[in-house]
Parts: C-alpha cells; structure tokens; sequence
C-alpha cells in the first residue's frame, strides 16, 4: 500500500459537490454536449436519492471511457484521477446497498463518495491542461452536479434539518469539542502553507484549506440552520483535506510529511460525527422524497444517457482493479502541469496566514446557510480565463470569468479566483482562472471497503 493511505473511518457526512466542496454552491451555466443522447427529448424524471446514485455510477464510467482513450492507468501523474474513480466506485457500491437496505451504510459510502469526487475535479482542474482535447470535462461536471444535488437533498445536514426541533446540549458539546481540535489544524495549516514553495500548488491547497477551516468557524451554531450548515461544512473541510492530501502524496511526495499533524487533527474531529448524523435519519423516508424542478440537472447531464447498464458494470470493475503501484510511466505534458506555478494573492496569502481563531458567531454566514446548505452546487467549472478548448471536448466547463459558482471544494484556485467566504472558492482544491470549483467530496477512504483512493498517513 502506498505510504498516504489513510486506514477507513467515517466523520459525519454533508456538499458541496461542494461541494464540495458538499462542497455546494450555485452552478455555472454548462453548455449541452453536442452528441445526441438517446431519451434526451423525453421530459426530465424527478431525481431520487436512488437515480441520483445510479447517476453518479454512469459518470464514473463515462470518465473512465474517456480517460482511457487519452490517459494511461498506468500514468503516474494520473494516480489521482484514477485512484479518486476508484474510491468513488466502490464507495457508491455500499450507498447504493444502504439506501435500499435503508441502512447506515449509505452514509458510511457517501463520506467515501464525497472524498472520492473532491479528488477526481481537483486532480483533473490540472491534468486537463494536458489533455486540452479529451471528453473527460463532460463526465466531471455529470459525477459533480449528481454528487452536489444528492448531498444538498438528502446529506445529513439536509436531515438535520427535516428532524427539526432546536439545537440540542450534545450537538452543542459537538461543535465546542470540535471548535478545539480546529486551533491545531489550523497552526498545523499555516506550518504546511509557511513551508510550500512559494505560488505552488501546494502553497495554494494549504490556504484553501484554512479557507473552509475559518468558514466553518464562523458560523452560528446555536440555531438549527446553523448547525446543519456546521454538519456540512465540515464535510467539504474534510473532503477537500482527504483529496488534498492524496493528490499531494501522489504529485509532490516530498512535501506530504507535512499534511499528517493535519490529518491527525482532522481524524479527530471526525470522531465526534460518526455515531450522531444518522439519528436524523430515523424519522425521514429520504428514499421515497424526489426532487422536483430538475430540468436544468437533466440537460447538465445529459452525456450519461449514452451510458448503459452493462457498460456501468463493466467499467466498475475495470475501475476498482486500478493499481496505483504499476502507475509509474513519466509523461511530459502531465510533468509540465504539476510543476506550472499559480498565481497567488500576496494581501490574500498575508491575511488567511494571519487570521486569529475565529470563533465569533457570523449571523451573515448562518443566513447564507438556508436548507442546511451554504452553497448549492459542486461546480467544477474548470475553465481558465479565455479557454479555447475544442467544444467536442467540452472542456472550457464555464463562460469566461464565471464566478457564479460557489466553490467548496478543496481545490486549488488559481489567477483571477475570488476565494473567499462569501461564496467564492472556500476549498482546498484546483479551481481554475475565473472558476471557482465547489466539489463536494475528497476520497481516500472509499468506505465500501476500498483504501485504494486515500492516503493512510500512518
């Protein structure tokens, strides 16, 4: 096992796809693929919690089909991407059992799923520079928008809020409890962010995260709109630092060491999620609740019409044989992105590094968290400033400079991104130039019983 495999755990899940993330926030408008899919002039279905996992599925195999045709399993810059499809797959696996079993295994599978998803946008916001032709875009924006709108739908901080009621003494407990372990990510943060390579991507992941770190200190936790936002931030903190640290381990080893005290405050944080979150669930039949309106959802993902059952199966079991140890062939264009420097904000750089703890109370924050859920999309729009990218490939994912997306995500925003709390890039991941990605989910931990994806940093 490859030594940034985290060991299984589940911290209580959330976004959005920001969401990632989930990370999740409002969408970037997405044009319709250009290939006609078949049912497309059919009337859009309402989704469910169980389409929406079938859904996820078709877009995990659609990347997979495209990738293949362009990226090699056997590329060692696209550990990520493939781990990252790995973890999701067999993550989805076990949330599909839980929701027809109408178990807690579904929320065991949608922390690996979120985790799983963080990592394939945030390591493809990189990879796609090199591959500025491949399809792949189509399957990232179908597996984010799917991911986003089932975390904002039915994530716990969704049921949370179904259950009702005020803010309990144990919640309370909960979030102080957490509100201390946060002092030590966030002193271990800025060490990892003081020891990057100055505009590296991994100074960039680093500041990202202090910047869901600081969102989810501020919020109010003493109403229930609050707390269910708590519940849901957290998740896109901890999807995004999973992914993070995998995509670190993978693309820049020698500055991994640095990311453990991280994951170590991180892991115990989660523990006081994992036997709360699914209480909520107890009085919601969430299988049975559809989602209306979801015509815009349709035509976002339209590409997985063309995607079959048969297919579905088949290339979820090319895709959880992945290897990440047989990943070892060089490939320049890849080699050349990893080490291209994003642009940093220095005023930007200056204030997260010197930001006190900040556990105030923000009553706009709270406010912006209606239904549980500060932001509602995952957008991965990934297109930098002026992308020409064929439109075969769909790759240029947002209008130029699109901001209207929420990123939550975990990824790495760079030139010309607004990250911050209000709405911008809150993550730790790659949002592009005049993008600001909102993944919802990291990865590692598959949580059906696949480590492949994640990092165990012990």
């Amino acid at each position: 096992m490859n030594k940034y495999h985290f060991s299984v755990w589940m911290p209580g899940l959330a976004c959005i796809a920001l969401l990632g993330s989930v990370p999740v926030q409002a969408a970037p408008q997405v044009k319709p693929a250009a290939a006609k899919e078949k049912g497309h002039d059919q009337p859009a279905k309402a989704p469910t919690a169980a389409s929406l996992t079938s859904d996820m599925c078709k877009a995990v195999t659609y990347i997979a089909i495209q990738a293949k045709k362009d990226i090699s399993p056997k590329s060692k810059g696209a550990r990520p991407l493939w781990s990252g499809l790995k973890t999701t797959s067999a993550s989805l696996t076990q949330m599909a059992a839980g929701i027809k079993g109408k178990n807690a295994d579904m929320l065991k599978g949608l922390t690996g799923v979120g985790r799983g998803v963080t990592q394939v946008i945030n390591s493809w916001s990189v990879l796609r520079r090199a591959y500025p032709k491949s399809n792949v875009s189509r399957g990232v924006i179908a597996l984010s928008k799917s991911y986003t709108l089932y975390q904002k739908n039915y994530g716990p901080g969704k049921a949370r809020l179904q259950r009702g009621g005020k803010v309990t003494d144990s919640e309370t407990a909960r979030v102080k409890k957490c509100s201390a372990r946060m002092t030590a990510m966030r002193s271990h943060l800025k060490q990892v962010a003081q020891k990057a390579k100055k505009n590296s991507q991994q100074q960039r992941l680093a500041t990202d995260q202090l910047r869901l770190l600081n969102e989810l200190a501020r919020l109010q936790t003493d109403t229930l709109i609050g707390y269910a936002a708590f519940i849901d931030q957290w998740d896109r903190l901890d999807d995004a630092l999973y992914a993070n640290a995998n995509i670190v381990a993978a693309w820049y080893p020698e500055s991994y060491d640095t990311w453990k005290d991280v994951v170590s405050d991180s892991r115990s944080m989660g523990e006081v999620f994992e036997t709360s979150n699914w209480s909520s669930y107890e009085s919601w039949d969430y299988t049975s609740t559809k989602i209306e309106q979801s015509e815009s959802y349709a035509e976002e993902t339209s590409v997985l019409e063309s995607i079959s059952e048969t297919e579905t199966s088949q290339y979820a079991k090319t895709v959880e044989a992945y290897d990440e140890s047989t990943a070892t062939e060089e490939v320049a264009t890849e080699s050349a992105e990893l080490s291209e420097a994003v642009q940093v904000d220095e005023e930007e750089y200056s204030n997260i590094m010197e930001d006190k703890e900040d556990n105030a109370n923000d009553d706009s924050a709270a406010a912006d968290a209606e239904e549980g859920d500060s932001s509602d999309s995952s957008d991965d729009s990934m297109a930098e400033e002026g992308d020409s990218s064929d439109s075969s490939s769909d790759d240029s994912m947002t209008e130029e400079g699109d901001s209207g997306s929420d990123d939550s995500s975990g990824g790495m925003a760079e030139e010309g991104d607004s990250d911050d709390s209000g709405g911008s890039d809150d993550s730790g991941g790659m949002a592009e130039e005049g993008d600001s990605d909102d993944s919802g989910g990291g990865d590692d931990d598959s949580g059906g019983g696949d480590d492949s994806g994640g990092g165990d940093d012990e």
